[in-house]
C-alpha cells in the first residue's frame, strides 16, 4: 500500500491585526465598547469588547491588542472571530 502526500485546502479569510491605532476603528466595525483595564502596580491596557451575537458562540468575546480579528459571512450573516496572535500565525499565512 502507498500513502500520497495531499496539501490540505485552506479557504482564504479576511482579517485585521488589532493594534491601539486602530482600536476605536475596528470597535466602530464589531465593538460594544472599548475598555479601559487598570490594575493597580500594572500597567493599564485596553480592549475591545464584541456586541453579543457578533462573535461565534463559544469563542472569545474580547479582542486584545495584538490579536487577529477574522471576518467571513455565512448563511447566519456575519462571523467575527478572535485570535491570539500565535493560534492564528498556526493556521494562517501570515507574510513578514
Amino acid at each position: 500500500m502507498e500513502f500520497s502526500r495531499y496539501e490540505r485546502k485552506v479557504p482564504m479569510i479576511d482579517a485585521v491585526r488589532i493594534t491601539e491605532e486602530n482600536m476605536d476603528e475596528v470597535c466602530a466595525l464589531v465593538g460594544h465598547r472599548v475598555v479601559l483595564k487598570n490594575v493597580p502596580d500594572k500597567p493599564s491596557y485596553r480592549f475591545i469588547i464584541l456586541h453579543p451575537g457578533k462573535a461565534r458562540s463559544g469563542k472569545r468575546s474580547r479582542a486584545y491588542v495584538g490579536d487577529w480579528l477574522t471576518f467571513s459571512k455565512g448563511e447566519a450573516g456575519k462571523n467575527w472571530r478572535v485570535y491570539p496572535d500565535r493560534h492564528f500565525r498556526n493556521k494562517f499565512i501570515v507574510p513578514e
